[in-house]
């Protein structure tokens, strides 16, 4: 027996290279059309094409202005320097900055499993929760829209964070403990949602690393106290930003009122276009009036899915872990902090539904241990993958260009006056003129 461990360790190993080749080269058979996609106009004229700070390159004045000056949104310098990179590679040739989008992404499944891998010990569940990561359709939205290039980076060295500190935990080497707070600082550069990070970090010291069974709380909080500086930070610079764009001046801000119920719906939107993910637009808008019929339903899926995990969190803490990792994930941008035109959006959703992915690949494969694979189980993530894959592509292809794109939201969402001024907009730029007439 001693002399076969090796070889099944050796075998694991190589099978589990096989099953991450696989998720990579999926992603990247399901997002390669986007490399002949143009650029849509709604933020990309605005961060690339347009953008001096980006259009021309590498050059001194771009590279100091994107460290010094948090233009357009928030500061994300190191995003900015990827879009430099595609125009020092591709120029303005839309396809090789989409290429750059999905194999970031097609590495971050990659890295989601290794995490996976490591958390749970869980071949099966792994694999799932990176496969569905991969190709659910709410993440196009990310991976196919070179503006949103902020969510794949920052996703990546969320996954990097995630995986250093579980090898910290593991290895109780403070090497990794380092390079989790180097890989969260390079995150904040690229997008300041990762900034609910500490927390998370705190859910998973409760599982699947199970760190409270031997620690106590206060060592565990004083270690995350570099993180919630750099936090803070990074939530000072967003806000000034935000305020320096005009974001919040009177008129842009929702009532409170709106903005509570709103995020309360959000919630559940989010929550039923990752069940159910069709008819998905590039822009939410807010509801005028809030609907009492969505608002109630919502609040009793909050509750309800929030009660059920309270009350099986130590038989099965991953339904309350994962629950919490959604929630607190999208809350930052749910519509009560955040400030902007949309009522929600499925780029929020890019890392916030691993937590998600955790509830239902573990209930789906509870036991790592196991030899045989529960045939449910491999029954019901097989096809979730499958519809995901199949959803996901023609998703995809409204990204083609602008008025594919905005007559697809237009469609499935008729009073979308933002998406129809920009379709009128994508239209008179082709000349036509009297499509851009009648939205108008």
């Amino acid at each position: 027996m001693e002399e076969t461990k090796p070889v099944e360790t050796e075998r694991g190993r190589s099978f589990d290279v096989g099953l991450a080749l696989v998720l990579w080269l999926v992603s990247m058979i399901l997002y390669w059309p986007t490399s002949g996609y143009d650029f849509v106009y709604f933020d990309d004229p605005l961060f690339v094409i347009n953008n001096p700070s980006v259009n021309q390159g590498f050059t001194a004045e771009g590279i100091k202005r994107v460290f010094t000056h948090a233009d357009y949104d928030y500061w994300r310098p190191l995003c900015w320097l990827t879009h430099m990179a595609d125009v020092e590679m591709f120029g303005m040739k839309a396809g090789g900055h989409h290429a750059t989008s999905f194999v970031i992404h097609a590495f971050n499944a990659v890295l989601l499993y290794v995490f996976c891998l490591i958390a749970l010990n869980n071949r099966p569940a792994a694999f799932l929760i990176a496969g569905l990561f991969a190709w659910h359709p709410q993440h196009v939205e990310s991976v196919a829209w070179i503006a949103e290039r902020k969510d794949v980076l920052s996703g990546f060295f969320w996954f990097v964070c995630f995986i250093f500190y579980a090898l910290h935990v593991r290895t109780k080497a403070r090497s990794y403990y380092w390079l989790t707070l180097v890989s969260f600082g390079l995150g904040l550069m690229s997008k300041p949602m990762i900034v609910t990070l500490p927390f998370q970090l705190l859910l998973l010291d409760v599982w699947p690393l199970r760190r409270e069974e031997k620690i106590r709380w206060k060592p565990l909080l004083l270690e995350k106290v570099p993180f919630f500086i750099l936090a803070i930070a990074s939530v000072g610079f967003a806000y000034y930003a935000q305020r320096a764009a005009g974001e919040m001046a009177e008129g842009m801000v929702p009532a409170w009122t709106m903005r509570v119920g709103n995020a309360v719906i959000a919630y559940g939107d989010y929550l039923m276009r990752t069940i159910v993910p069709i008819d998905l637009g590039v822009f939410y808008p807010y509801p005028q009036p809030l609907p009492s019929g969505r608002l109630a339903a919502a609040i009793l899926a909050l509750l309800g899915i929030t009660w059920f995990g309270w009350t099986r969190r130590l038989t099965e803490p991953q339904i309350l872990i994962g629950w919490l990792f959604f929630l607190g994930t999208i809350f930052p941008v749910v519509g009560i902090l955040k400030v902007g035109g949309q009522a929600s959006a499925d780029r929020y959703t890019y890392v916030a539904l691993t937590g998600l992915f955790w509830m239902f690949a573990v209930f789906l494969f509870p036991k790592s241990e196991s030899q045989e694979l529960p045939r449910a189980g491999l029954v019901i993530g097989g096809l979730s993958l499958l519809v995901c894959l199949v959803l996901s592509h023609r998703q995809i292809g409204h990204w083609q260009n602008s008025i594919t794109l905005f007559s697809h939201t237009v469609e499935v969402m008729k009073n979308n006056l933002v998406m129809k001024n920009n379709l009128a907009l994508a239209h008179l730029k082709e000349g036509n003129i009297e499509k851009a007439r009648v939205l108008y």
